[in-house]
């Protein structure tokens, strides 16, 4: 179509992020646009088994499962929440 800019349907690479608890990882990602919408794309994070990034991802992981009745325990304040 012209007019109209070309963007690859898909994409894949690497990430590298840095969380404050556990620390460096490292993911791949896939990146699909969905249908004719340049707006919208799918992306899949994924972690080699058995790497410091799925370890990483395990503990935090088993963080979010461990239910808690305690309103301080959550990872943020509702007073430091930023509304625009």
């Amino acid at each position: 179509m012209v007019g109209r800019p070309q963007r690859p349907q898909h994409s894949t690479g690497t990430k590298h992020f840095h969380h404050p608890v556990v620390g460096h990882l490292t993911v791949g990602f896939e990146s699909l646009y969905v249908g004719d919408n340049l707006e919208q794309n799918l992306v899949a994070y994924t972690v080699e088994p058995n790497s410091p990034s799925a370890e990483a991802l395990g503990l935090l992981a088993s963080w979010a499962a461990t239910p808690t009745t305690d309103p301080q325990a959550t990872s943020w304040n509702r007073e430091d929440e930023v509304h625009t």
